[in-house]
Parts: C-alpha cells; structure tokens; sequence
C-alpha cells in the first residue's frame, strides 16, 4: 500500500468514526503498541460525554451589544420624562418651605445671636437684651460714661444671653424662656450689687447699679410683667439702706412692637431656627430643589 493510499485510508476512517460506522481495519495498517488510534478508548474516563454548546452569535457590525437591564429596541431614558416625581415628604417639604429661606442655615446659637436685628434705646425706652449685650462685652454706656461691670455678673449674664438663645431655638415657649431669663438677670445684678458693696461710701447706687435698674425695668416692660422685679428692689433697698422710692417701672410694651429687644430677638432665632431644622429635614429626606 502506497504513502497516498495510507493516508487516504486514515482520512476515511475518522470519517466514518465520526458519522457513527465501522471502519475497516484494513484501511490502515496495524498500529504499534505505544500508538494511539481513533479506535482506541482504553484509559478513558467513564464520564458521561460533554455537550458542547456552539458559540453565541455576536453582533453584526454597528449594532452594539444589548447592556443589563435595558430592553432591546426600547430608545433612550425618555431624558426629562424619566424624572421621577417627590415622595410625599419631599412634595410636603417643598410646600411649606419658610419664608426667606434659600440656603441651609446653621441653627442659631451664642450669647448674641442675631444682635444686628436687635433694636437699640430710645428716649422713652431702654432695650434690655441690647443692654445685656453691653453688659457683657463691656461696652454698655451709661450717663456719659461705660460701665465697668463685676467680671463674676458679666460672665453669669453672657452664659444667660446663651440660654435665652437655646431656649429660644428649641421652641421653648416665651413665658418660659422670659421666666428663667429674668431670674438669671436678677442673679446677675446680684452679683454686681455684691461686687459694689464692698466699696460702698454713699447711699447713691454706682453707676453699674444704676444700668441694673434700669436694665431690669425695661425687661419689666418688655416681657409684660411689671411686678417681676418689685421685689428685687424692696431686697435691695433693705440690704443697702439706699431707698428706691422712685422706682416707677416702664409701661408694657408688646411683643409685636418692633422697639421690644425681646421680640425681636426671638422672631430673629425662630425663624432661622425653622430655617435650619427645613433644611435638615430636607437633607434627611433626600430631596431635590425643583
């Protein structure tokens, strides 16, 4: 048998073999020992066949593969359509956004917290936050002159300043907030008229005691509530022997009058308080600023 007829005869067999026949075993010539033919299953495993699957097709040219999640043929994300609409909070959110309220605020806090909208004295008035603020930086004037206040009732009076503004931020009511103020101010004047007294060579009252008058009077006014501080002045006038015949307190100014110091300062704190807490909420919720 040729060359070419052996390799013909070799050709046939794997044909046959793989179309399910019997070849021939004269077809090729015998097989050495250490050959191996496409007869031969000796040493194979006893695992069943794999099935191979064909490859899946690609795509043709041009057309991109279809990407997870998206369906074929279904266009673009629908640009502005696809937006989806405010939860319920977020549209409740949005429809009861304070007034003057465009950007998050930091909630309001420190002893002079919103001084600028603080209204100062008139001639008829005295404002007493605005004087407390100048209690406690040292700067409050009085009869020509700046007070010097007992350091001991300047810091009392800043960490009461400090207060008032949490109480207010908190949502405190103003009864309340007012009430505890006022016992913090007179502990405050307290503290001044003790500091005073060591020095004492008259029955006039220093001029640091006179600005505690007059700054407790115009709280008298301000928080509606004349008879407060009545009998801090009896106290002091028994401690002192300096008579204060001539108290007369302040008329009642209301909260909605503009000169009110204290008003002012509480409008000034809730609102930016109600600001600050909108925005939290706002954030929280994941909201979006249509």
């Amino acid at each position: 048998m040729t060359v070419l007829n052996k390799s013909i005869g070799r050709v046939l067999a794997v044909a046959v073999l793989l179309s399910g026949g019997n070849a021939s075993a004269h077809w090729m010539s015998e097989t050495p020992r250490w050959g191996a033919t496409p007869f031969d299953t000796t040493g194979t495993s006893d695992l069943p066949p794999v099935q191979a699957l064909p490859p899946e097709g690609e795509p043709s040219p041009g057309e991109p593969p279809d990407q997870p999640g998206h369906e074929g043929g279904g266009g673009g994300d629908g640009g502005e359509g696809n937006q989806q609409p405010p939860t319920p909070r977020c549209a409740e959110l949005l429809a009861s956004r304070p007034n003057a309220c465009p950007n998050p605020i930091a909630l309001p806090q420190g002893a002079y917290y919103g001084e600028d909208s603080i209204p100062g004295s008139t001639v008829f008035h005295s404002s007493s936050i605005r004087m407390a603020i100048g209690f406690s930086k040292r700067n409050a004037p009085w009869n020509g002159v700046t007070i010097e206040p007992n350091e001991g009732a300047r810091m009392f009076l800043e960490a009461a300043l400090k207060e008032q503004t949490e109480n207010f931020a908190a949502g405190m009511s103003l009864v309340d907030a007012n009430a505890r103020f006022r016992t913090h101010l007179a502990m405050a004047c307290n503290q001044q008229v003790a500091a005073d007294s060591y020095n004492r060579n008259s029955i006039v009252p220093t001029k640091s005691e006179q600005f505690c008058f007059e700054m407790l009077k115009s709280f008298d006014s301000e928080a509606n509530d004349e008879k407060s501080f009545i009998a801090w002045f009896a106290d002091y006038s028994r401690s002192t022997g300096i008579p204060l015949d001539s108290y007369v307190p302040y008329g009642i100014l209301t909260m909605e009058d503009a000169k009110n110091s204290i008003g002012e300062k509480w409008r000034r704190v809730t609102e930016d308080s109600t600001c600050s807490r909108w925005w939290d909420d706002f954030k929280v919720n994941v909201c979006e600023v249509p």
